[in-house]
Parts: structure tokens; sequence; C-alpha cells
């Protein structure tokens, strides 16, 4: 006779972006754009081309600004002023996700692992998401970004756990990867009803 063992799950890390927290940066950047008269297109461009090393605190923020303040030859200050209004108008908690993680952090340890630049951490800290965490794991501090498998290890560093004692939960599947190289539990978020499903197929009690 053979008996399956499942390790019990002890630590549950969260992505913020996109679960915890809704930013819609596609709105956010469109009005940017409208507001401070420039290109939008071409904006995204140079975004995309830098945003990795700013979220990964290897470039200042007045470095960050400064790009796009020549760029576009708009007022450096008055960039960073709409850039965090627009930021914290397109910010809100997902509610359900809040309840379903408060009724979680008496009986498991639980952490966050995301990309963010300082930037939109600002915006987040008014809020304060990171406050049901015992760990947080934030791109800009560690010098690592997903979907990075140094930054995942991070998660098993802090925690002393084996990895199939951990649960990775992300809304991006290229992000669900890496944790699965490492052999942590995974779970794809697309809202809470399934989550808190998926969370019990792992047996996690909830």
């Amino acid at each position: 006779m053979t008996y399956s063992f499942i390790m019990e799950i002890k630590s549950i890390f969260f992505d913020i972006g996109g679960v915890l927290v809704k930013e819609d940066r596609k709105k956010q950047y469109a009005q940017l754009a409208k507001i401070m008269h420039f290109n939008l297109k071409e904006f995204q461009k140079l975004r995309k081309s830098r945003v990795k090393l700013f979220a990964e605190g290897k470039t200042s923020e007045k470095q960050y600004l400064q790009l796009f303040s020549n760029a576009f030859e708009i007022d450096i200050k008055k960039l960073k002023y709409n850039w965090i209004s627009l930021a914290k108008k397109y910010y809100k908690i997902n509610k359900p996700v809040e309840k379903t993680i408060q009724k979680l952090k008496n009986s498991y340890i639980l952490g966050t692992l995301t990309n963010i630049i300082p930037l939109h951490h600002k915006v987040r800290k008014t809020d304060n998401p990171y406050k049901y965490f015992k760990i947080n794991i934030l791109s800009f501090e560690q010098g690592y970004s997903k979907p990075d498998i140094k930054f995942y290890k991070l998660i098993l560093k802090k925690t002393g756990l084996k990895p199939k004692e951990i649960i990775f939960i992300d809304d991006y599947s290229p992000y669900l990867k890496p944790a699965k190289k490492l052999s942590m539990k995974t779970i794809l978020f697309k809202n809470n009803k399934n989550l808190v499903r998926d969370l019990r197929k792992l047996e996690v009690k909830i």
C-alpha cells in the first residue's frame, strides 16, 4: 500500500497589484499624457525601457522623472505631482481579498512579493496594504524583480521554510513559473471566489 503525503502549508505570499490592490495603470498613464500634453505611445516606449531599473532601485526617482522631463520638455515637479495624483485616483483596495487575508493572518505566515516603483509605493503607503503581512519583499528594496528567480528565493530565505510549505499567488501567469520551479504551490489569481476555492484545494483552512 502506498500513501501520499501532502506537506502542510505554513506560509502564503501574495502579489499586491492586481490581487489585493486594483491599480489601473492604463487609465493613469493615458490621463497623465493628456494633462501633460505628451505622446502616450512615446511615453510608454520610454517607460518600458527604464521601468525595470527603477523597480529594482537601480536608478533614482529624480533620474527616472528627468528622463520624461527631458524627452517631452515638461516640468519635472508638475510631472511628479500629476503622476502621484493620478496613481491615487486609480488605486482601490480589493475588499473581498482584504477580508480573505484577514481570515488567514492568524493561522499562516503571510507575505508579499511585489514589483513596485518608489513613486507608486508612496501611494500604496498612504493606505498601507502591507499591514496584514509579516514579510514584505519589495523589488526596489531588494534589487531584484519578478520573474528573476533570485527574487523568489528571498521568500525561502526570509521564512526559513521548505518550498512545498509555501503558496505564491499572482495575477500574471509568467510570474508563477519561477515559484513552481522552486517547488512552491501556486495560484493564478482571477477573483476572490476562485482564490478561496483554490486555497481550500491546497488544504488551507479558510
